[in-house]
């Protein structure tokens, strides 16, 4: 979808971009980089939520830049890719039975990310 401005550095010019890969490059060239399964804060400006440092990016992502996915058929949105693979295979399961969409796996690509408007940080 698109990138961010850095909330760490306002000189950065580094995109803060929307996939974890991408947030997970920016946190490191500001050096929070932790292993994957250690507990740490979220780096993001005024928020105090620990967690696994694995699942740091996605709360990024979906909390402080409000990124959705989005079913392509109905428009309906969602916080996770894993939502929109549930919503897809509950709804339109018979597209892949009738050889409309090949594999229920890969129907997530369907859905676009777009950032949430929100004032939400």
């Amino acid at each position: 979808m698109g990138t961010s401005g850095c909330p760490w550095e306002s000189a950065c010019t580094l995109p803060l971009g929307d996939t974890t890969g991408l947030v997970y490059a920016h946190l490191r060239a500001h050096n929070f980089i932790h292993n994957h399964s250690t507990r740490a804060g979220c780096p993001w400006p005024l928020c105090s939520r620990e967690m696994r440092w694995g699942n740091v990016a996605r709360h990024i992502l979906e909390r402080h830049l409000r990124m959705r996915v989005q079913c392509a058929f109905c428009g309906h949105t969602y916080s996770r890719n894993e939502a929109l693979q549930t919503h897809m295979n509950v709804f339109y399961i018979d597209l892949h039975q009738h050889g409309v969409i090949r594999e229920p796996s890969n129907i997530v690509g369907i859905g676009q990310a777009k950032r949430r408007s929100s004032s939400r940080g």
